[in-house]
């Protein structure tokens, strides 16, 4: 009579549950503290004086901040990725000890039927406790008179789907490695290998070669690392409207595609243990080729990354492109040919690991590591000079004094003929920057491309600053000047794109006052009489009452300290410049924050808050330059 095949334990999978209860039982308590305990908390709220619609709009979104709070994305994620490497540390601990791995596969069980097994004994551990929550939760909002309990269903899915992925992912890597300990370090390291490494490549190319702005912020996003793509793309987006809160979902999807994935890891998970050697146990690297991996990447990572600490450090003290470039390239070589014999020290448990065959193979790193480095600096691969073709760019950014952004072909043809004239100046520039002149000055600049396929190109520099540059009318500061002294280009950029809509609602307005002491107070203004400053305040900077902070313009001298801040609310939506919609998350907001600078110029202005009794007189206004010199008379006295 033929054997039955079996593929699945009860014995393996109960001793699991019943041994590491300590791991579901700590999860359980944290995930029922984190929702149903703060739900009951909440039960306990006194509403009186509020209509029963005010009540359910308090409920509704006392039960989203405790679902969906800021940060809420990046908690989620993170606590999934603990507990995934835990469980999986904890199922599979048995393969991390010789002895232990040795009892357990001398079971009459097959490698397949242990690793299911312990696989859904795991994911159990996982489950349960989302799903006692979710089970609990849902009471509570009943008795509450909560009704919307998709979202707590979303919030359990989330839990489940990024538990799993990352619970299959530790195992994965899992099969890599004979360490216990190095299951949970290589997971980590692979949920943000990919950022690492674009991020490693884009400093170096930006410390050595020719206006390559770290621009790495744009692209922090990358699907490829697990746990940062879904702390920011998975979550609920608020909209707050004059009347209400609306909560929009998002990123269920992004969660089901890894959840997809973690089931490609665990199948190619369970064909690797059919493969696993038990002799491997305590190595590093349970499979050979991955090893001159493990040898080369922590070389790389930490040469460059030694340098480009090294060279932010100490940048100051070298004066020259090519001393910068000298000090990067010995500081790669040492550092470089270290990482790689102590990862050789890691892999092998050894001292003596300096021979000539890794001896050969740390030359062709470092050789590669120098090519590598020639390449950036003798611009091999053309990126000092690109300047995307007009036909493909949707709009144009530079950013000197305030961000000015241009989508009109004679903005975008302004903005190319700057970039154009620094290319061509690079040798003056970094003449210029390196030179001892004691009245050298310096202006940053950053230049942004938005592409119609959706990509970012970001370019910035030092560009001469110096008055004698100012006084060029063709001066590449000088036309940044002249853009940037635009009443237009001024308001859109410090204050937002659709300043003067119609549909712009201030909420709220507040002058900063400070007496001759320093001592700080907020003046709350009313909505009349905001909307009468904030006009005031468009008129004088379209009569170009501004101050730039140049060394022409003596800015702090002639800026005041004293300034109105602005809470505005746009019904139709807020419209920033793209590159500020994407730093901030702001692209579907309807109300923003931002300051109205004061200067001596603004006459309107100070007219206006003279009119309303803001202040009394002129004399209450402080320059920053008085304050600097009143803070020294403090100091003094």
């Amino acid at each position: 009579m033929r054997s039955k095949t079996s593929y699945f334990n009860k014995t393996v999978f109960w001793k699991n549950i019943t041994h590491f209860w300590p791991v579901w039982l700590i999860y359980t308590i944290l995930l029922l503290c984190m929702v149903p305990l703060r739900l009951l908390v909440n039960s306990g709220i006194s509403y009186e004086g509020y209509s029963a619609q005010e009540i359910k709009e308090i409920k509704m979104n006392n039960f989203m901040q405790i679902l969906f709070s800021d940060g809420s994305g990046a908690l989620i994620a993170l606590l999934s990725l603990a507990i995934g490497i835990i469980v999986a540390m904890a199922v599979f601990y048995y393969l991390y000890n010789n002895r232990s791995s040795h009892l357990f596969h001398s079971l009459p069980l097959k490698r397949t039927e242990l690793f299911i097994s312990n696989f859904l004994s795991g994911f159990c551990m996982i489950v349960v406790p989302v799903l006692l929550a979710f089970i609990i939760g849902t009471v509570c909002c009943i008795m509450q008179g909560i009704t919307s309990l998709q979202y707590l269903l979303a919030w359990a899915l989330m839990l489940t789907g990024e538990g799993f992925f990352f619970y299959s992912m530790a195992i994965f890597v899992g099969m890599f490695t004979g360490q216990l300990l190095a299951m949970p370090v290589f997971t980590i390291i692979l949920n943000v290998l990919y950022i690492g490494c674009r991020y490693v490549i884009t400093c170096m190319i930006s410390t050595i070669g020719y206006g390559m702005a770290n621009s790495y912020a744009d692209r922090m996003n990358s699907i490829l690392s697990p746990v940062i793509y879904l702390s920011n793309k998975v979550g609920v987006e608020y909209d707050y409207l004059e009347d209400r809160i609306e909560y929009h979902m998002f990123g269920l999807s992004v969660v089901g595609i890894y959840v997809l994935v973690g089931v490609v890891l665990i199948v190619i998970s369970c064909l690797l243990y059919q493969k696993r050697k038990l002799e491997t146990t305590g190595d590093v690297l349970t499979i050979p080729a991955t090893r001159p991996v493990f040898r080369w990447g922590m070389a790389f990572c930490v040469a460059f990354l030694t340098a480009i600490l090294l060279s932010g450090l100490f940048g100051v003290l070298v004066h020259t492109s090519l001393g910068n470039f000298l000090m990067v390239l010995f500081t790669t070589l040492i550092a470089g040919f270290l990482a790689f014999f102590i990862a050789e020290m890691i892999l092998t448990k050894k001292l003596r690991v300096v021979t000539k065959k890794r001896l050969l193979e740390c030359g062709v790193m470092l050789g590669i590591s120098v090519v590598f480095l020639l390449c950036i600096k003798w611009n091999a691969f053309g990126l000092e000079n690109k300047i995307p073709d007009k036909k493909e760019i949707v709009a144009a950014n530079i950013n000197c004094y305030f961000e000015i952004e241009e989508n009109s072909e004679s903005g975008i043809d302004e903005i190319m003929s700057i970039h154009q004239q620094i290319i061509d100046s690079k040798k003056e520039f970094q003449a210029y920057q390196g030179s001892s002149d004691l009245d050298k000055a310096l202006q940053w600049v950053e230049i942004d491309y938005q592409l119609a396929d959706g990509s970012i190109m970001v370019r910035s520099y030092d560009v001469p600053a110096a008055k004698n540059y100012y006084e060029n009318a063709d001066s590449v500061v000088s036309r940044i000047y002249a853009m940037s002294m635009d009443p237009e280009n001024y308001l859109k950029g410090n204050l937002m794109v659709n300043y003067d809509d119609p549909n712009n609602h201030i909420i709220s307005m507040e002058f900063d006052a400070y007496d001759q002491n320093l001592e700080y107070d907020s003046i709350n203004i009313n909505d009349e009489r905001a909307q009468e400053i904030y006009d005031a305040y468009l008129k004088d900077i379209r009569a170009g009452h501004i101050y730039l902070n140049t060394v022409n313009d003596n800015y702090y001298k002639h800026t005041y300290i004293n300034g109105l801040y602005l809470h505005v609310y746009n019904s139709q939506g807020i419209q920033l410049t793209r590159r500020e919609q994407r730093m901030w998350g702001m692209e579907n907001s309807k109300d923003y924050y931002f300051n109205l600078n004061l200067n001596d110029r603004c006459v309107y202005t100070i007219n206006k808050l003279l009119e309303l009794h803001i202040i009394e007189s002129e004399d209450e206004l402080m320059t920053l330059q008085e304050m600097e010199d009143r803070n020294m008379s403090m100091e003094q006295e």
